[in-house]
């Protein structure tokens, strides 16, 4: 009995259906290169126990991750097969290829997450949210008056914006008369 394959193609799929045939697979899935993320969907779902496709580069415009996708659809137990003669290797080279496949793209996102954080050191705007700046006089009034989440509607902050913000205001001022009578003294 055959067994079932899925065709993916970028174009026609008589190539792939051309390979199926020659390897006793019968095609009960095809779709175009556009919805890869169905296949790899369908594969879960254990529709099909291989791919043919036209050519790897189907799957993805980078060959690496053209790769990844062959690698992921071999991991789950899926036949990857390529119609492209250049590519015989490909069911054979897959099992081998997954751990370096992984690897290299650890290291890809490792490399990128560098990058960004060396990109942030080196510009002169720290990094995250800026700080929200409060009027400090309107700030004391309404805080004396009002409940903290009325008085921080009112001031256009969130209540834990206003919350630190008093706690970093009372810490000043604390330091400041500690700080003034030694200065006075001195």
């Amino acid at each position: 009995m055959p067994t079932p394959a899925a065709l993916v193609s970028a174009g026609t799929a008589l190539p792939c259906a051309g390979v199926a045939r020659r390897l006793d697979l019968e095609p009960v899935f095809v779709c175009e290169s556009t919805t890869v993320e169905k296949v790899v969907f369908a594969a879960h779902g254990s529709k099909f126990s291989a791919v043919v496709v036209d050519r790897l580069t189907t799957f993805a415009l980078k060959p690496l991750d053209a790769l990844g996708v062959a690698c992921r659809l071999s991991d789950l137990g899926i036949e990857v097969r390529s119609a492209a003669p250049e590519e015989e290797w490909l069911p054979a080279a897959l099992p081998a290829v997954s751990p370096a496949i992984a690897w290299i793209d650890l290291e890809t996102k490792k490399a990128r997450a560098a990058a960004i954080r060396l990109a942030v050191l080196r510009s002169s705007r720290r990094p995250g949210r800026p700080k929200k700046l409060l009027d400090a006089a309107r700030a004391l009034a309404l805080t004396t008056h009002l409940p903290l989440e009325q008085a921080a509607r009112e001031l256009g902050v969130g209540a834990s914006t206003l919350r630190r913000w008093c706690r970093t205001h009372a810490e000043q001022q604390r330091l400041a008369s500690i700080v003034a009578p030694a200065q006075e003294a001195a």
